[in-house]
């Protein structure tokens, strides 16, 4: 998920200090979590490739993260361990005084939630990775919505040196 392009399987064992068996008796365990989330893996001639929707990759990141929470509750030390080149503090104090400044409440939980998606997004664009389907819920969405995620979107591509596309602003909204 998180290297660029596709992934050897004999480098993979070397790097994990498993055999070549071991790695393909793991990947049934692999591909029943990516199935969870729309994702297949492709294993063709030993080189190993994530096929699907970049939303649902990011989703995987995203319930990834829960489940090694062990209590559903992604703290920022956590967030800021996995994604070290990712100034998670300053993705929070902008959500924070973003929402304040629009006259919003956010929950902890709602938070944290928030600065996730928003971490991720970060580091799949770093990475050349950029959403493209269109969210269904965007022709919906309350102009105040639209422009308090602009906002922050705004803040975050400056700091990051990273551009939204339409379709992931829409998302962040």
């Amino acid at each position: 998920l998180i290297k660029q392009g596709v992934l050897n399987a004999y480098d993979l064992c070397d790097e994990m200090f498993v055999s070549y068996s071991t790695l393909k008796n793991d990947l049934v365990a692999v591909r029943r979590v990516l199935s969870e989330t729309s994702l297949e893996l492709i294993n063709q001639n030993d080189t190993l490739v994530i096929n699907g929707l970049e939303k649902n990759k990011r989703k995987l990141l995203s319930s990834l993260m829960y489940s090694e929470s062990h209590n559903n509750f992604v703290n920022y030390e956590k967030m800021s361990e996995k994604f070290a080149d990712i100034d998670v503090t300053f993705i929070k104090d902008t959500i924070l005084k973003k929402f304040e400044e629009y006259h919003y409440f956010i929950n902890d939980y709602s938070l944290e939630n928030l600065i996730l998606h928003a971490t991720i997004t970060i580091d799949r664009i770093r990475n050349g990775y950029s959403a493209t389907i269109a969210n269904k819920m965007a022709p919906f969405l309350k102009s105040h919505e639209y422009d308090l995620a602009r906002s922050i979107v705004a803040d975050l591509e400056k700091r990051f040196q990273i551009r939204f596309n339409e379709v992931e602003i829409g998302e962040f909204a």
